[in-house]
This record gives structure tokens, sequence and C-alpha cells, in this order.
């Protein structure tokens, strides 16, 4: 590993593990961002080209040079895609960035934004895009947020001492025992064929020096018994429990639970038990064996996020440019429903697990931390026009807990867009809107193209992949912007590694930029 790179991964983890003591975000978003790093490290792993060595740079037009002109398929040596369509989560791609979004007022938990991208909806042109986002304020005074009752749970099996990752997550650790507050209190449990609390809760107070001593004799050992290492972690942060405090154990991990309990209905089980008295977890992936499902459902059983850590994207994005985000939690118990007249029929959500309704669609939303910005893109169509109406109205109501003020709020907001009995223009006027609806379109090429490949339905991968580059082109024609770009990498890589079609330049060429 490359010295500048080494360092940067230290301060990275220290940085994630902070931010989630402190029921803080994730890349300033707050939503879970792991589909993302998981994705993209797997799009970029084992390519053939440039001798297995990917570099991206902008513009976006750079990149792809060096993709072959020529129509391949699945039997021409090309890496086998080691992802599953399942595991890639839209939303996840769309909510990566910090939105431009209105912040909340005064006394305001969580900001409600809904907005057309077009102004007109027509039975002839009918497509319309509908953006419902969330925003809460930003905190940066750690002093200001609760106590922490934190249990980190560290994966010491052999496989950690692969390269240097037991020494990153110690190099991690200690820097987060300097940065903590002294009435913060932490324990500390390892864990490879067994699990054992090698630093019992204690309030840090003047132990920092005596607590990064333990974290420096810590070496790796054998398998992962990752729920005996859990179990533990839950019974330290239990017998310190504190009302009103972040009372929460961190579970570090890079395999797979091979030792002991590994049954995941099981582990689950046991952990929910422990989310159900009020304590939460968030798991951190380190490495590319590990049990996605595992990690991710332990998460959101416990009212946290999963992470992935891939690379020094993912260490820039979580730290690097967005160090400022340590918060704690806003809203939990998030619930949205949005509701539209007949005329509208909705045609496409864009990731999520929605609830759809006869007139309308609901959605349950992740516990809400300071800083977030979070978007929900939806199209729609017009299926039949009313002709007593000339505006249709969309009704979002978004209700949850006020953890703050510890009351339960609801709020509405409507947005209408005009209907026009002839041909207008509908395209995306609303830059933002149109910035979110193109980044949708491709994160949702990524998982359609994914999913016909795994069918062993070639052309249609090809046919999916090419659209979404052409219609990102056709909004974005000289495409210079960084987000979108990176999204259209991502599809790219996969067009690559899975032998699909990737003459781009033929594509910019044949006029669809020009439109």
């Amino acid at each position: 590993m490359k010295p500048h790179i080494y360092k940067i991964s230290r301060i990275f983890l220290f940085s994630l593990v902070f931010l989630i003591c402190t029921n803080s975000i994730f890349a300033q978003q707050g939503t879970r961002s792991a589909s993302v790093s998981r994705t993209r490290d797997n799009s970029q792993t084992n390519n053939s080209y440039n001798n297995g060595s990917y570099n991206n740079q902008y513009p976006y037009q750079s990149t792809h040079n060096q993709y072959q002109s020529q129509h391949q398929y699945v039997n021409s040596g090309y890496a086998p895609v080691a992802i599953n369509s399942n595991e890639i989560a839209v939303e996840e791609f769309i909510n990566y960035r910090k939105h431009d979004l209105p912040l909340p007022k005064a006394g305001e938990a969580v900001a409600l934004d809904v907005r057309w991208g077009n102004e007109f909806i027509s039975p002839l042109s009918s497509e319309a895009v509908l953006q419902v986002g969330f925003t809460t304020s930003s905190v940066n005074d750690k002093q200001h947020l609760p106590p922490v009752n934190l249990s980190i749970v560290i994966d010491r099996s052999g496989s950690m001492a692969d390269d240097n990752k037991l020494e990153k997550v110690k190099a991690a650790l200690k820097a987060l025992v300097n940065e903590l507050r002294d009435n913060d209190r932490i324990s500390l449990i390892v864990y490879d064929d067994s699990a054992s609390v090698i630093w019992p809760t204690q309030v840090l107070a003047s132990r920092r020096e005596s607590l990064c001593n333990v974290i420096s004799r810590i070496y790796p050992g054998t398998s992962t018994n990752l729920h005996q290492g859990l179990m533990l972690g839950y019974q330290e942060v239990l017998r310190n429990f504190q009302d009103g405090a972040t009372n929460r154990v961190i579970l570090l991990t890079d395999g797979i639970a091979n030792v002991g309990v590994v049954d995941p209905a099981r582990i689950i089980g046991e952990s929910r038990s422990f989310n159900n008295k009020g304590i939460d977890l968030s798991t951190i992936g380190v490495g590319r064996d590990i049990n996605e499902d595992l990690l991710r459902n332990l998460a959101k059983s416990g009212h946290g996020l999963y992470h992935f850590v891939a690379d020094s994207d993912d260490i820039e994005k979580t730290f690097i440019k967005e160090a400022q985000s340590l918060v704690s939690l806003v809203a939990q118990k998030v619930r949205v429903d949005i509701d539209f007249d007949s005329p509208l029929q909705l045609t496409q959500v864009y990731g999520y697990e929605p609830k759809f309704r006869e007139r309308g669609v609901s959605f349950t939303l992740d516990n809400m931390n300071h800083g977030l910005t979070q978007v929900i893109m939806m199209r729609f169509n017009l299926q039949n026009r009313n002709a007593f109406k000339q505006y249709l109205p969309v009704k979002v109501t978004l209700s949850y807990e006020d953890v703050e003020h510890k009351k339960f709020v609801t709020k509405t907001e409507e947005a209408t867009i005009r209907i026009s009995e002839r041909t207008v223009n509908t395209a995306i006027v609303d830059e933002e809107v149109k910035k979110n609806f193109t980044i949708a379109c491709v994160s949702q090429a990524i998982k359609d193209t994914i999913a016909c490949y795994e069918r062993g339905n070639y052309n249609q991968a090809s046919s999916i992949a090419r659209e979404a580059v052409s219609r990102a082109y056709e909004r974005y024609p000289s495409m210079t912007d960084k987000d979108i770009v990176y999204v259209l990498d991502i599809l790219e890589d996969y067009r690559q590694k899975l032998g699909l079609n990737t003459n781009s330049n033929s594509e910019r060429n044949a006029g669809y930029g020009a439109r």
C-alpha cells in the first residue's frame, strides 16, 4: 500500500468510528451508502483493461478512450461479476451526494421539500418527474451531543492481517480515544475463535493512554466467532446503559462467521433482542469476503447504518470532504405518504421499498441524523386527461418522532403540475431535479443491466446500459458534472467487465449529445 493511502486510511477509519458512535451520519447524507462502495469496488476489480488498473479522471470523456470498440460477450475472458443485482440499492446512489435543498427553520427538526421537475404534463408528451426531499440541520459542536456509551467489537481473525487491515483499525481506535470526551464511556471486545473483553466499560477521563496501550497489543488470531463477540459487546453496553445517551455497539469485521453460532437468522434474532432494549448497532465491513446480507440486516434492525470500506474513494468521501458531519440523531420512526390524483399514473420509483396504494405510495425511511440531505425520485405519466382540471396536485405527508423535543410531528406539502392539451416541452427545468433524476436513471440501469446479465439476456443488458448513457448525454451534452460522471463510470466499468458493447465514442458521435 502506498504511504499516503495508508495514512488516509488510518484517518478515515477513526472518523468513521467516531461518526457512528455519536449517532451521526455517513457521507454527510445520513443514508446508507454501502451499496455504492460495494458496487463501485466490484466494477473496478479484476478488469482486463489498462493493465488491471483503472484510473478515473474528469472530464468523463477521458475515461472512454480506454474501452474497446468491438462488441464482446460473456465468453470473452472477462472477470465474472461478484455482486448480485439485489445488492444494488438505487436510492443509495441517488443520495450519495449532498443535495441542494432548503434547510429546516428554527425549531424544526426536518424540512420537507416537494417539487416537480417539469412545468407541464401532456397526453402527447406525458412524462413528469417528482422529487421529494428532506434535510436536517448541521451540528458541529460535539459537546452538545448526548453522552456516549460505546462498545467496539473488533474482528481479529487471521485474515485481518492481510493488507494491514488490523493495523488500520488499531490506528483508528487510538485516534478515537483521543477525540472522545472525558465523560464518554467505552469498552473494547475482540474475537477470533472466541471472544473476550479486553477493556471493560470505563469513563475515559485520564485513562486514554492506558487504553491506547491495550489497543496496541491486539494481534491477529484464528477463526471468526462473530456471534460471541457481538453478544459480549451488547452485554457491556447493557450493563452500563444510560437513558438519554447514545448506547451503541460498533461491529467491525472482514469475514464471515465460521465458528460458534453461524446461522444468520439466529444472530439477527439475538441481536434484535438487545435492539429492543434501546441499544443500537452499526456494522462496518472492511473486506470483500463478508456476509453482506448479515451486516446490512444487523444494522437495519439495530437502527444504525451498514458501512463498507473499499478504497481511498470511500475515505475521501466519508472523511476528507465531509469531516464536519459529526452529529446526532434527529428523527426516528420516519414515514412518508404520497397521494396523487387518478389522472396521474406512477410508473417508476427509484429505489427504496415502497408500499403501493390505489392512489398513492408510502415509505418507511431510516432514522434521520443532523446534516442529512435525502431525496425520493419518482416518475409519472398522464393516464387520462381530466377536462375539468388544469392542475394536478400531489400531496406529501411526512411524519416522524422528534428526538430532541420528544414529540410526534406531522407536516404536509403539496405540489401541482399543469396539464397541457397539446404537445409541449416537458423537459426538466429544475436543475436539482434534473441532476438527481439523471443519477437515478443511470443507477437504475446499473441494477437492471446486471439483472439482465444474470438471466442470460446479454443483448438486453447491453441495450439498457447504452440507452442510459445516451439519455444522460441528452441532458448533459458536455458531461462535466462529477457526480453524474461518478455513476456513469461505474456503469461503463460493468459494460466492460461483462463484455457488453462499450463503444461510447460512437454513441456520443451518433448525435445524442447534440439534442
